[in-house]
């Protein structure tokens, strides 16, 4: 929450609730991994996979650390976001990249992804063939993503819809030096005539997932 995988191109890439239903297959309706288990250092780049169990159309959606949600795929809003069931895809940014760059020296961000077997309505947030980003920045992120970006796809989505979600989060390395003479070089500084101890250790910077595994929202139903 690997087999050989589907690469995306540029082209295919970017009231109350009723309780959720009993799953009847053992593989779930669409499901997310995140490279290095969602942790990672400022600047490092993100990787992201998504298998659905039908076919249907896709969506992939990123809350960053300042709660923007981006879409990372269908990487423009007229590209065919159609996949197959079954098959494992690695979303891709622009120029074949990883999906997306972690910002932030101490932050949390999520990704989402929703399957249904009708198309999203995009057109709103598009413009020019391009996504629409203030348009996408009026969609407003709480503390609680999950049921905001359920609500987000509810109101694009034309039919019943499965996702799932990952939580992701940065962290810092601190390192100590502790000198001692003699001859040799210690780290991170080289005098020439000390030597020394060096240590090093990481820790979270603010980390905590949320809304780990498989999630079905059971108001819009499951595929049959």
């Amino acid at each position: 929450m690997m087999i050989p995988f589907l690469l995306l191109a540029a082209t295919l890439s970017g009231g109350v609730s009723a309780p959720p239903l009993p799953s009847t297959h053992d593989d779930p309706s669409i499901r997310l991994w995140l490279s290095d288990d969602g942790r990672y250092r400022p600047g490092d780049r993100a990787s992201v996979r998504v298998q659905t169990r039908d076919d249907g159309y896709l969506i992939v959606l990123h809350v960053d650390p300042e709660r923007r949600v981006r879409v990372l795929f269908p990487l423009n809003p007229g590209d065919d976001n159609f996949v197959r069931g079954g098959k494992r895809y690695e979303i891709h940014g622009r120029g074949g990249r990883e999906a997306f760059t972690v910002t932030g020296r101490s932050a949390r961000g999520t990704v989402y992804a929703a399957v249904s077997r009708e198309r999203f309505r995009l057109d709103r947030y598009a413009e020019g063939g391009q996504w629409n980003l203030a348009a996408l920045d009026s969609v407003r992120i709480s503390d609680d993503p999950e049921a905001d970006l359920n609500a987000f796809v509810r109101d694009i989505a034309q039919g019943a819809f499965d996702y799932d979600l990952l939580g992701y989060g940065t962290y810092r390395r601190a390192y100590a030096y502790v000198p001692y003479y003699g001859y040799g070089y210690g780290y991170p500084f080289y005098p020439p005539f000390a030597s020394g101890l060096f240590f090093g250790f990481g820790f979270d910077g603010g980390f905590r997932p949320f809304g780990l595994g498989f999630r079905r929202f059971g108001r819009f139903g499951r595929f049959r």
